[in-house]
This record gives C-alpha cells, sequence and structure tokens, in this order.
C-alpha cells in the first residue's frame, strides 16, 4: 500500500468486512458542515459505518492516513471530533495508516484495545444515547479542535515572525533570542490579565511614550510584572529586557491585534511548545523530552482530579503540561455542577502542580509554557530538585513524580550526598541515581513514581546496591527498554528505560510480584528527533493498564 486511498479500500474495507461490518453499511467521503461562530468549514469523514444499510445510526468513523503517516495526537482528536460532529453522534473513532490501527471512544477519548466485532458491540454502545447538555459539550469541544488548527497556524507565525524580527535585528542566536521574546510575550501577557482597562501594550501607547517621554512602555510593564506576587521568582529582580526600542516596537505591532487573553489555551500552548521544541533541542535536549514519552508516562500513571504532582527536574514542563491537560479534561467531563468545576480548576492550577528545575533559563521557560497551557505556573521553581523547597515542596508530600533528570552529571556537595542512602560517605554520586531515591522520598507511601533512567542502573554489577535501594523501598511495577533513537535527536545517547515504581508502606512485608516488561523498539522518533510512524508505545501503554487491572498471565511477566 502506498496511499491513503490504498488504505482505505485495500486495508481498511477488508478489515471491516473480516469483523462482521457489511460493506453497504459503509459510507465513503462523508461531508459535515461545521460552524463556530462565524468560521464555516466542511470536513469530509474518510468512512463511517453504520448500524444498518439505511445509513442512518453511525457506530464508527473512520479517518484513513497513508502508510507513512504518524497517528499522533492531532489525528486522534482530528478522528474524534468528526464523530461528535455528526448528526448523531458516533460512539467509536478508528485511525488507521494500515499497518497500526488505534480505536477511541467518542466520549471520553479512552482507546480500546481492539475494534470489537459487529456481533460483539457492547449493547451500550450500539444504543449509544447522550442527553441534550452532554452532546452539545462534545460537539462544542469538537468544533474548538477542529477550528484552532488555523489559529495554531496564525500564531505560529507570530511568533516566528517575532523571533525573526529579534535574531535579525539583535544578532542573538536562536537560544538568546527566544529568551528576550519571552519577556515580551510574558508583559502581553502580564497586560491583559491584570490591567485589562488599560492595557499599556499597544502601539499607540508605545509611540506616545517615547516621543513625548522617551520612556519604553514594554520594559515598564516588564518592572511592574517582576513586581507582582503573582509571578515572583519567574525572573530575577534584576532581569532586563535586552532589546533596542525598534524590535520591541516591532513586536508590539506584530503581537498587538492578537489576544492573547482571549486565545485557547491549546493553541497557545502548542504554538509555543514549538518554539520550545525548536529551541531546547538545539543544543539544549537535557532539558526537553519528546511529547511521545511524555505522554506515553504521564498516560500510564494515571493523574486523577486533586493528585499532587511534582517533577523535580522540570526542564520546560513537558510532563506537568500534559498532567494539566489530562486532569482538566476530567474536570470537564465530571457530572459537577459549573462553580464545582471551577473550585477543581483552581486547585489544579494552584495546588496539584510542582517542578523545580535550577537552570534560569528552562525554569524560566516552563513558568511561560504552564502559563500560556493555562496557568500552573506558581508551583515552579529555580531550585535544585535534590533540596527541598521551604513550604513548598518536601518528601512525602506528593502522589505523582514523573521526572526525567539530566544524565551525566555527577554531585559532589557533601551536604547533599549526605541526605541520601546512596549518597552518604561518597565524594560524588551520579545525579541520575541520587534522582532515584529523590523521587521516591518525594512521594507518600502508595505513591507513585515513573522516572527514565539509564539502563546501566538496571543492568550493571556495580549499581546492584541501587537496585538493591529500590527494592527495598518500593514495588517495581514495570520497566519499558525504550530504542537508542528516542533521545538521539534531543542530544543524548544513552540507553533508557522507563521506570514506574510505587512507594511502599514502611509495614509492608510482601514479596515483589510479576513486574511489567516491554521492550518499544519504535517509539515514533527518527535518529534526528523527527516524527516516524510506528510508535508502539501507544499499545504498550493498554498492555501496561491492563497489566495494572491484573489481566495477565505469569508468560507476560
Amino acid at each position: 500500500m502506498n496511499s491513503e486511498e490504498d488504505v482505505k479500500f485495500k486495508f481498511l474495507v477488508p478489515y471491516l468486512e473480516s469483523l462482521g461490518y457489511r460493506q453497504d453499511c459503509i459510507a465513503f467521503n462523508v461531508s459535515i458542515p461545521v460552524q463556530e461562530g462565524r468560521k464555516k468549514k466542511t470536513i469530509y469523514a474518510d468512512a463511517i459505518v453504520y448500524k444498518t444499510k439505511a445509513h442512518k445510526a453511525p457506530l464508527i468513523v473512520c479517518e484513513t492516513k497513508a502508510p507513512t503517516e504518524v497517528l499522533d495526537r492531532s489525528a486522534r482528536e482530528q478522528a474524534i471530533s468528526y464523530a461528535r460532529l455528526l448528526p448523531q453522534i458516533a460512539p467509536l473513532a478508528l485511525l488507521t495508516n494500515g499497518a497500526q490501527t488505534h480505536v477511541f471512544h467518542t466520549f471520553h477519548k479512552t482507546r480500546l484495545p481492539t475494534l470489537p466485532g459487529r456481533r460483539e458491540l457492547d449493547t451500550d454502545i450500539v444504543t449509544f444515547v447522550l442527553n441534550k447538555d452532554a452532546r452539545e459539550a462534545l460537539r462544542r469541544e469538537a468544533r474548538h479542535d477542529l477550528f484552532i488548527i488555523d489559529d495554531v497556524r496564525t500564531f505560529k507565525s507570530v511568533l516566528k515572525s517575532c523571533h525573526n524580527e529579534i535574531r535579525n535585528n539583535e544578532g542573538l542566536d536562536p537560544t538568546a533570542a527566544f529568551d528576550e521574546m519571552s519577556k515580551v510575550m510574558f508583559c502581553k501577557l502580564f497586560e491583559e490579565k491584570e490591567n485589562t482597562q488599560g492595557n499599556r501594550f499597544r502601539l499607540s501607547v508605545f509611540d506616545d511614550s517615547m516621543e513625548r517621554l522617551q520612556f519604553n512602555v514594554v520594559s515598564k510593564i516588564f518592572d511592574d510584572a517582576k513586581a507582582s506576587s503573582a509571578y515572583a521568582g519567574l525572573f530575577a529582580d534584576d532581569t532586563l529586557i535586552l532589546l533596542k526600542d525598534r524590535t520591541i516596537r516591532k513586536i508590539v505591532e506584530l503581537f498587538e491585534s492578537y489576544d492573547l487573553g482571549l486565545t485557547a489555551f491549546d493553541v497557545k500552548g502548542e504554538a509555543f511548545e514549538y518554539f520550545l521544541g525548536d529551541t531546547f533541542t538545539g543544543g539544549l535536549g537535557e532539558y526537553f523530552t519528546p511529547r511521545n514519552i511524555v505522554e506515553f508516562m504521564v498516560d500510564a500513571v494515571d493523574p486523577k482530579i486533586g493528585d499532587k504532582i511534582i517533577d523535580p527536574f522540570c526542564g520546560t514542563g513537558g510532563f506537568l503540561i500534559y498532567a494539566f491537560e489530562l486532569v482538566s479534561q476530567k474536570i470537564r467531563l465530571q457530572e459537577f455542577s459549573e462553580s464545582e468545576k471551577e473550585r477543581w480548576r483552581f486547585e489544579l492550577s494552584e495546588r496539584c502542580l510542582y517542578g523545580t528545575d535550577w537552570k534560569e533559563r528552562t525554569s524560566q521557560a516552563c513558568k511561560m509554557n504552564m502559563m500560556v497551557h493555562g496557568d500552573g505556573s506558581s508551583g515552579i521553581f529555580m531550585h535544585d530538585g535534590l533540596i527541598d523547597v521551604d513550604d513548598k515542596i518536601g518528601e512525602e508530600q506528593f502522589d505523582l513524580c514523573i521526572t526525567n533528570p539530566p544524565f551525566g552529571s555527577f554531585e559532589t556537595d557533601a551536604e547533599i550526598l549526605s541526605k541520601f542512602e546512596l549518597g552518604k560517605g561518597r565524594k560524588s554520586q551520579d545525579r541520575v541515581i541520587l534522582a532515584l531515591e529523590r523521587s521516591l522520598n518525594l512521594v507518600r507511601p502508595g505513591g507513585v513514581v515513573a522516572i527514565v533512567v539509564i539502563d546501566g542502573i538496571l543492568n550493571n554489577r556495580s549499581t546492584k546496591y541501587v537496585r538493591d535501594h529500590l527494592k527495598e523501598r518500593a514495588w517495581i511495577r514495570g520497566v519499558i527498554s525504550l530504542n537508542k533513537e528516542t533521545f538521539e535527536g534531543y542530544g543524548a545517547r544513552a540507553k533508557t528505560s522507563v521506570l514506574f515504581l510505587e512507594r511502599k508502606d514502611e509495614e509492608e512485608e510482601h514479596n515483589q510480584g510479576p513486574v511489567f516488561m516491554a521492550i518499544a523498539d519504535n517509539t515514533g522518533l527518527a535518529p534526528n528527533g523527527a516524527p516516524i510512524a510506528g510508535n508502539v508505545l501507544p499499545d504498550l501503554f493498554l498492555d501496561y493498564r491492563s497489566f495494572l487491572a491484573g489481566d495477565y498471565s505469569e508468560d507476560d511477566s
């Protein structure tokens, strides 16, 4: 198969027929008109499977991709959105490129292990019924998901123009240019949120201030923002915007017509992460975890509403951002009152997400990243991840720890080493080893740790003492070996695995049970970091969740 049409007719149709879905119950290239406000478009579902040949009650919306295309998050959202926007919502969405096939429940977006045969469809799927409010909520979210694609493209263009303006006018390298753009973008966010009646981030105000007072109003906004208690710690008190007035003026002009306060979190977030990825993979890969790995690890630990979550080596915040998105979605889907939902959203943003990074650049990038995704930035600190933050971050305070500590560095501070069982009496210790102990220290008994580790820690005879320490303090739930290409595009060559641990209660004496072990020979990343087809992590996620539910045999462990 060479094309999307091949996948549709040479794979999809025979696949459906093999499961008992009759071809006369399938319609192809079905048009679906969509409108949100003044925006209108017509979308086309590649195939829809109906309950009968009358084509009245849809069961499955099918989206086909070319064999080389990646079945990523955007493709998944597209298929689910199409299913939700039919006149009668289809309960299932199927996505395939011929080599991989993913099936999702339309309501809560969870993935099914396989497409059930026609005779095996559960009654609640065949008779899928939602009340009017639930239907409209799903459709509203689907319309939003489809129309933001254009907004993301527009916002990326604005950010790129700003970035290029800085590089061209100031001669800065990409990373320094990103730093300066973040400062100016922060000023715009601050004005829209804190000064709605007298927004100073406007070209007319900038020009008037410069002409009459020789005064750069954006620099003043930056000073006000730094002094605000709501944004304390984002920038040092003596930090300045290191750009020429004409460069700042051009950025104000580019940003002025774009209201970031009204822009959807996911639009700002996706566009901002596009620049984070572009910047932090170019020589700063130690601070950036590929999205595929982030999604796999966070999905696997399944954060709940109210969970306190920590990443002590947070880099640009990928784990915390995705956890924020997942829990936000769970809040939306709960049958809470609007006031109750608002209370839980506030709880999530202000009291549930915490992270530290000891580099100023990355901790700032993380805070900005979380702000454009909808906040949660108040729990991010520029701080050594091995050390507590007074009254904020300490041992046994968290339900989940999800992290990818930087590799290749050693701790030599005697005071820090003395705080760890794996550091006491040593002149130096690999920080990844200390990160393992630190992660277990941070979660409560019963709390879960998901961490990327170097394979040598799991395999070498010289690190047996580390494994002994882990087995003494935690239940090892899963070990997933990642292929070497996973981090190559991000500047790291170490062979790694994802380790899932559950901290023991001190009084527990049971023996270690079965451990889920798997090899991810394709994590959807080429050696240069580009996305490729064939990512097996979504399938391993399903296997791991089944394992945790007890659905395994001794041969599987």
